[in-house]
């Protein structure tokens, strides 16, 4: 054999080795006799060729093709690939699903219970799984959005500050470090004092507890007097003190102005010398009398010869 026959076979060989890889890594097995099925959709919610046909979680096959009609509404025409050994009732459906948190779709089979197969290049239902990846997935959108500002807006305020300004920040930091270990050595410094206090507190809360129903029924006294008092012709007692204040002040106003005996002996001197010179000539009278009682009283032994000698 000649050298250039043995180069083209080498060639060829390897050429077609490299298509089998390029194939068998997308998917595609050239040896293997699959069937196609072909499913319509609206849209395909970033579904790619080459993504897997999954059954129970296993592969049975692969997105062969994605063909756009234009003159169907803009409709997809998705060409599904399918190994023979797998037997799929005609009522079967494919969904596009989420296999991961980040959106990967894949098609999943969803057999039905007809007696009656799929053959190949028949067209299989379609439809969209809806899940929960799939209804936060504008969410994660708008919070990569969200984080993105904040970034910038980090970035802005970092190239507003100047040396100065984020030495002054790094210097209230280690401020707010050294207040903090402060605050930790005080805690530390007064921990028994505050178990003691924390202590207290609870020797209240057991105290309180176990006089519960001294304070419940204090508490019923107390609404029971709060009762009677509510009950009693309390504002009956308060009109007669305001009417019994008022005639008082009336009186008082009678007084001030002079009426009455109450008023005269209050705003008439000469009542009140009268009294004063009747109170001391009855003084002065008693005082005699203490000094002269002979003058006002006659005592005698021999009463009947006095009264001989006077007729005499």
């Amino acid at each position: 054999m000649k050298q250039e026959v043995k180069i083209a076979i080498v060639v060829t060989f390897s050429i077609g080795i490299l298509i089998w890889g390029i194939s068998y890594l997308k998917g595609n097995n050239l040896f293997s006799s699959d069937d196609y099925f072909y499913a319509q959709f609206d849209d395909i919610q970033g579904i790619k060729a080459s993504d897997p046909v999954m059954l129970n979680g296993f592969k049975i096959g692969y997105l062969r093709s994605i063909t756009l009609l234009q003159n169907a509404g803009n409709q997809l025409t998705l060409e599904l690939s399918i190994q023979n050994k797998y037997s799929l009732p005609k009522d079967s459906k494919a969904l596009i699903f989420s296999t991961d948190v980040m959106g990967t779709k894949a098609i999943k089979i969803i057999t039905g219970s007809s007696t009656e197969l799929l053959k190949d290049g028949d067209q299989i239902a379609s439809g969209i799984e809806i899940d929960l990846l799939s209804s936060f997935l504008p969410l994660k959108n708008q919070i990569s959005d969200l984080i993105l500002s904040i970034d910038t807006l980090v970035n802005g305020v970092n190239s507003m500050l100047d040396s100065a300004a984020q030495n002054d920040i790094k210097q209230s930091l280690a401020n707010l470090n050294n207040t903090s270990a402060q605050m930790s050595m005080l805690m530390q410094s007064e921990r028994n004092r505050l178990h003691s206090i924390f202590s207290n507190v609870d020797s209240l809360t057991t105290m309180l507890r176990k006089n519960s129903k001294n304070l419940s029924k204090a508490m019923q006294n107390f609404a029971n007097i709060s009762d009677t008092i509510a009950k009693s012709n309390l504002k009956r007692t308060i009109e007669n003190a305001d009417k019994t204040l008022a005639q008082t002040a009336e009186i008082m106003k009678k007084i001030n102005s002079g009426k009455g005996s109450i008023g005269a002996l209050v705003h008439n001197d000469t009542l009140y010398h009268n009294l004063k010179n009747s109170t001391e000539s009855l003084n002065y009278l008693l005082i005699d009398m203490k000094e002269n009682p002979k003058r006002y009283v006659h005592f005698s032994l021999m009463g009947g010869k006095e009264k001989k000698e006077e007729k005499k």
